[in-house]
């Protein structure tokens, strides 16, 4: 247990609290997190769960809801760094490890860099877009922009401090549906019967410590009349 960094010479790690934590049921989860638990019946119909949440959601037209899930990592993250890997003539995470550049991508990530690659995405009309995993998302430029703008430098850099500078890994356990406002953007974990995972235990205090709005929706599938 100590090897894993869930035990010490002074007792259970952080690391450690969140492993039992994951362990714990989804109210006494989100308890624990701040986390509000939303509950709604939806008719599913073939479509994921996530995806259906969707229409429910667009009763709020102040807010625009994406799909991206874990995607929030390899292609919202990815994307920003791209720039610095290819400086560095690397192509992914991986070859950073390999080549022992984690100082570099730290280093390279500065609150300049981010409003230039800002400023590149939007020239070049970067967009997002997901087929997989039976259902699809698109993110068009304007609002790609804007979900940088709204969760900020000082978050991505969290982000890039925690898996390059602090052995930890942050390519899972992002919410399922990010939306966009006028005021920035906000989270929602969609659920079923299952709890957060340990990766989400891990994760979402960042999202919500930086002051960002995160909720879970536990969803009851409705049987076809």
């Amino acid at each position: 247990m100590i090897q894993m960094g869930v035990l010490d010479g002074d007792g259970v790690t952080g690391l450690g609290v969140k492993y039992i934590v994951s362990g714990k049921s989804l109210k006494l989860q989100c308890e624990k997190l701040g986390l509000r638990i939303s509950r709604v019946e939806l008719s599913i119909q073939g479509a994921k769960v996530e995806h259906a949440l969707l229409p429910h959601l667009s009763a709020d037209v102040t807010t625009k809801w994406f799909y991206t899930e874990n995607n929030f990592y390899s292609f919202i993250l990815g994307s920003m760094l791209y720039p610095i890997f290819s400086q560095l003539g690397v192509s992914s995470p991986f070859g950073v490890f390999e080549n022992n550049l984690e100082d570099d991508v730290i280093g390279g990530f500065t609150l300049d860099y981010f409003n230039t690659t800002l400023e590149e995405m939007t020239a070049h009309k970067l967009s997002y877009e997901d087929r997989s995993g039976g259902g699809y998302c698109d993110i068009e430029t304007d609002y790609l922009i804007k979900i940088y703008k709204g969760v900020g430098f000082e978050f991505f850099r969290k982000m890039v401090v925690l898996e390059f500078g602090h052995g930890g890994s942050c390519n899972i356990g992002w919410p399922d549906l990010i939306g966009v406002n006028a005021t920035g953007v906000k989270f929602i974990e969609v659920k079923k019967k299952d709890n957060l995972t340990f990766g989400q235990v891990c994760n979402f205090p960042l999202i919500v410590e930086s002051g960002m709005e995160l909720n879970v929706f536990v969803v009851t599938v409705l049987k076809p009349s």
